[in-house]
């Protein structure tokens, strides 16, 4: 497996990156090719005077996906090629994983790490490059991995059959991560599959970052797939719920209202794979992704006619979503008569009553953000109370549970003596109505 790096004056986080291959990888140190990029900053120099890989030198400005295919066509690598971005090092017995994933399986299109930030199946913030090391030290050489819509980060080993096939990159952007992203875009639409090594993973020289579609050299990919924001994590809560209720084996029917790109129903057919996924969206481009693996039809749940057959659905999720439509109670009423007999309603609602909104409303502030609890794009707001009057006394159905989710960031002093006044004032208040962030609600006939 050949290691192609890339770097535009990133002198010290490339010498890094060698280095440590060096370290902990040497075996794959004459297979490693450095790209450089027109760089100024010593980079060329240093380079240049090593004799234990390869050194392309760009002296013009060009893209990295420009960079990548003349690199890949004038040194005919022919084998799986890992690249990454100088940003990104490799930790110890990543690239010997990932070679190992590779070689198991060829009807994998690409592989990836779990980068610092992985959400929605595995999570870790290490406190440092010699905790990670010491994580990856102790890792199983054994393969490991999971099928996913998307990597993260900076980094993607691509199957030698399709460079051989000439699956070239985008010429067109500007930006490494949304060149990479590009092209995996691509080839998941094309049902070609996508694995994260559990295994392997990388440190981010820059510190913890998240996979999103960035401003620089965006465009082309908003112009080729209508994607103006990328999520394919999917909701953590519902999946939990709903693993929880039922079992891997069993042959359940999920609907999502909202689905948008299917990550949380990509989750749940990987968890119980003889389930039927469904979704809807009134986003095409979005739902263009989940149609790779879901049944699903671009559709505006508020008409409330919503048509997929056989309305015998054992899960209806709402992730986040009934905060956005105009009359919530007609769509909950409407989605009863799609459900099997013993079948459940699983959402996830903002709490208007957090105290970080009672803050602000008794500093006479209602202020619309771009995400979170006060999105601009809500037009219901919920209580507990309003929660419940509308699942059980509105809808008619029974709430079997209804938990809650506290933001991440704690309390301030401030915050707990004002819930502690607040709750002296009121005889119908608890605690929990001001420290919820969102509520979880599972609910049914």
């Amino acid at each position: 497996m050949y290691i192609v790096v890339y770097a535009q004056n990133n002198y010290n986080e490339a010498r890094t990156v060698i280095e440590t291959v060096r370290q902990y990888s040497p075996a794959y140190i004459n297979k490693l090719v450095l790209v450089d990029v027109n760089s100024s900053d010593g980079l060329r120099v240093w380079a240049g005077e090593q004799t234990d890989f390869t050194y392309v030198y760009f002296d013009e400005s060009i893209t990295p996906g420009k960079a990548f295919n003349e690199v890949i066509e004038g040194l005919e690598l022919r084998d799986d090629i890992l690249f990454c971005d100088s940003n990104y090092v490799f930790l110890p017995g990543c690239i010997e994983r990932l070679e190992r994933l590779m070689e198991s399986d060829r009807d994998i299109f690409a592989a990836g790490v779990v980068a610092p930030v992985f959400e929605g199946m595995q999570n870790h913030y290490f406190d440092s490059f010699e905790d990670a090391c010491d994580w990856s030290v102790a890792q199983d050489n054994g393969i490991k991995s999971i099928d996913t819509m998307l990597l993260h980060g900076g980094v993607i080993t691509i199957n030698s059959k399709y460079i051989e096939m000439r699956v070239l990159f985008d010429e067109e952007i500007a930006d490494l991560e949304n060149l990479f992203l590009e092209y995996q875009l691509r080839a998941f639409l094309k049902h070609n599959r996508i694995v994260i090594s559990l295994n392997s993973a990388v440190w981010d020289l820059r510190g913890n970052d998240h996979l999103v579609i960035r401003d620089t050299g965006c465009d082309v990919i908003k112009n080729k797939y209508g994607m103006h924001y990328l999520n394919t994590d999917g909701n953590p809560h519902l999946i939990d719920i709903v693993s929880e209720l039922s079992s891997p084996d069993d042959k359940i029917r999920i609907l999502e209202i909202g689905c948008d790109c299917g990550g949380t129903l990509f989750r749940l057919k990987q968890i119980f794979p003889n389930a039927s996924v469904y979704g809807t969206d009134i986003n095409e481009a979005a739902l263009r992704m989940a149609s790779v693996f879901a049944t699903v039809k671009e559709s505006d749940i508020q008409k409330l006619d919503l048509d997929f057959g056989e309305n015998d659905f054992d899960y209806i999720l709402f992730g986040d979503v009934l905060e956005h439509l105009r009359n919530p109670l007609d769509v909950l009423k409407y989605c009863r008569k799609m459900m099997a007999p013993n079948g459940r309603i699983v959402a996830s609602i903002p709490n208007i009553m957090h105290i970080s909104v009672m803050k602000d409303l008794l500093d006479g502030h209602f202020i619309y953000k771009d995400s979170g609890i006060m999105d601009r794009t809500h037009i219901h707001m919920f209580t507990y109370n309003e929660i419940r009057s509308m699942f059980e006394t509105d809808a008619g159905f029974n709430i079997y549970e209804i938990t809650g989710v506290r933001t991440t960031n704690e309390e301030t002093e401030a915050e707990r003596v004002l819930i502690e006044k607040l709750l002296a004032l009121s005889n119908e208040t608890d605690r929990f109505m001001y420290d919820t962030a969102q509520y979880l609600v599972v609910a049914g006939n």
